[in-house]
């Protein structure tokens, strides 16, 4: 049975219950819904499902160093070693809204993604984790930069069973920690946005234990960040 969960008030709802909300048109100019995007539900304290969902993106650059038979080749061929390559990567972690627990457990309602992408050629990675609450899925989220940022990675061209065929797969581990020049550290994941509307329109309406546990999240935040600070210096 499907389970949505509002990103407002917490309230879950049924499939029958989700159907029977309210709804408004997902593009508030579309002249025509029922032909081009549709209508979404709105919780009774006014979340609009999809429309306001909570999401954290983080971008920047990593490196990969390619294998010492390609920098030999490219030393014979042009009288120097090759440099890293960039791969640029970004990070997404999102409210589904609607429980992923397929199986018995805990429900699933946030997920934490990793798209790499490099120039003249593509790069796999499968990472993909899922939460039950908000606050595991944002520690997560700034676990990952730290890992990314710190090098904590490795990049292997293996086969893939599945496709049939030899991919770029990029792995995290604690474990990893490439031999990257430090000038390489400074840009990656340089960015991030947090966009949380409709949870800062409503943040004077959260329980005063709510709002003490979002100040202990900014806490393990904050270390998170020091942490991959002292990596770069």
């Amino acid at each position: 049975m499907s389970e949505w969960k509002c990103g407002g008030c917490g309230i879950v709802y049924n499939h029958e219950q989700h159907m029977a909300l309210d709804k408004v048109q997902v593009v508030a100019d579309d002249p025509d819904p029922m032909k081009n995007y549709g209508y979404t539900a709105v919780c009774p304290c006014g979340y609009r499902f999809h429309l306001d969902k909570w999401f954290m993106r983080s971008s920047g650059i990593i490196y990969h160093q390619m294998t010492i038979f390609h920098n030999l080749f490219h030393a014979i061929s042009f009288g120097k070693f090759c440099k890293p390559k960039e791969i640029k990567v970004d990070i997404s972690t999102v409210d589904l809204e609607l429980n992923h627990q397929h199986f018995s457990g805990d429900p699933l309602y946030y997920e934490s993604m990793i798209f790499p992408k490099r120039e003249g050629g593509t790069i796999e990675s499968w990472y993909q984790e899922r939460f039950t609450d908000k606050i595991a899925a944002e520690v997560r989220h700034h676990t990952l930069r730290f890992f990314l940022k710190s090098g904590r990675y490795l990049i292997t061209y293996r086969w893939d069973e599945y496709h049939r065929k030899f991919v770029w797969m990029l792995d995290l581990s604690k474990e990893h920690k490439r031999i990257i020049p430090k000038t390489t550290l400074q840009a990656e994941i340089a960015t991030e946005r947090e966009d949380s509307t409709f949870a800062q329109q409503q943040a004077l309406r959260q329980t005063p234990a709510a709002r003490k546990q979002r100040e202990e999240m900014k806490k393990v935040i904050e270390g998170l960040k020091r942490i991959a600070e002292e990596v770069e210096e």
